[in-house]
């Protein structure tokens, strides 16, 4: 319960924040936060997706221990947890769970955004940029399912709705060629 209060307490992570805890490691903000930001949504929170490196030792958990101990220093509560166990098709290892903020691990980021559920959602924050569309569907053409588990059955009826909020209300002309194509990752 002292937990809870003291996650509850904190006015929230910054993308300043993330940098700052993450600087040094292969990571990506990817996903809802660099979407939102896109089409000038109040974004929930950030997505932090984090190379994971083991342990040079074997000894610890690697970046993971480093990364705890730089939230420990700033001041940020978190839980960790692993959410995804082994049967996920993204290869998340655990999360860091901070107020605003969820720091993903991952095997590798290669591929990051082809595991995203939906094409709304393969956006990334490129550093120094901003909020840049790296999907291979033209998001005019409408709201593609690019994954048919239960999971993602059960976010249709929410991404459906994200879809008629943003995309959904602009023109055509507004959204072609404004932000496809980098191929960053």
């Amino acid at each position: 319960m002292i937990f809870k209060s003291l996650l509850e307490a904190h006015p929230g992570c910054t993308l300043e924040d993330a940098e700052k805890v993450l600087a040094g490691h292969r990571w990506h903000i990817a996903g809802g936060y660099a979407r939102d930001t896109f089409f000038g949504v109040e974004p929930k929170d950030i997505d932090c997706w984090v190379e994971w490196v083991p342990p040079a030792d074997g000894i610890g958990r690697g970046n993971m221990d480093e990364i705890e101990q730089r939230l420990y220093d700033m001041g940020i509560p978190f839980e960790e947890f692993n959410m995804y166990g082994t049967e996920d098709d993204r290869y998340r290892l655990a999360v860091l769970r901070c107020p605003g903020m969820d720091i993903i691990f991952m095997e590798t980021l290669d591929g990051l955004i082809e595991g995203f559920d939906f094409n709304i959602n393969q956006f990334y924050w490129e550093h120094g940029v901003g909020p840049v569309y790296v999907g291979k569907t033209d998001l005019n053409q409408g709201l593609v399912q690019l994954k048919f588990d239960p999971r993602v059955e059960e976010r249709k009826w929410r991404m459906q709705q994200k879809w008629n909020s943003t995309l959904g209300q602009r023109r055509y002309e507004e959204l072609t060629g404004s932000f496809y194509g980098n191929g960053v990752i």
